[in-house]
């Protein structure tokens, strides 16, 4: 009888052991994609050359969540992520427009050992999803500075907001919105560079 009761309990414990691994479902990452929207045909070109750096920002916009605000409370989607953080596709965003513009001659790496003419610096406030009341949209803020580089001198400072609705309660309008935005703020800021150099 005492065998037959150990081995009841002996199957009861591994019975035990064995419970099921909690499946999540795979996180799905988004890429922000810069538009040709900019119109060329009015910016000042020159020769110079122009070093754009990483923005500084909060630590949050340097992960690669997709964030939201809700009331007060900042939260991450689940299972829906950036491909690289925001402040990185700024810096990529505002790259590859600044060469395509013709502005510069060159637009020289972050980490370059060129002497650049300009340099460029930003300030990334915040960059999410926002739901307040019945409003749902994407936010940014950002400052942003123009410097000549030889005698360090600030040539413009200008901040942007900008507030893009969401269409649709779903990922794809979230990124949609967001994708928006940056190009909103990047084509806004090839044309307020182009005027700055004017003024030289």
């Amino acid at each position: 009888m005492r065998k037959i009761l150990l081995c009841i309990f002996a199957l009861f414990l591994s019975a035990c052991s064995f419970s099921q691994k909690e499946i999540n479902p795979p996180s799905v990452k988004f890429i922000l994609n810069s538009d040709e929207l900019l119109a060329t045909e009015t910016l000042t070109q020159t020769r110079f050359k122009i070093k754009i750096l990483m923005p500084q920002s909060p630590l949050y916009l340097q992960s690669n969540q997709i964030y939201y605000l809700k009331k007060n409370e900042l939260n991450s989607y689940a299972f829906h992520m950036w491909e690289s953080p925001l402040t990185m596709s700024y810096y990529s965003f505002m790259t590859h427009k600044l060469q395509n513009s013709g502005i510069f001659e060159a637009v020289i790496n972050k980490n370059s050992l060129i002497s650049p003419d300009y340099i460029l610096e930003s300030r990334m406030d915040n960059f999410e999803q926002v739901f307040d009341d019945n409003d749902n949209f994407v936010w940014l803020k950002m400052s942003v500075s123009l410097i000549r580089a030889q005698d360090k001198t600030l040539l413009g400072q200008r901040f942007f907001d900008y507030r893009t609705e969401v269409d649709n309660q779903n990922i794809q309008s979230v990124v949609a919105a967001f994708d928006k935005t940056l190009n909103s703020l990047s084509n806004d800021l090839v044309v307020w560079i182009s005027e700055l150099l004017k003024k030289e």
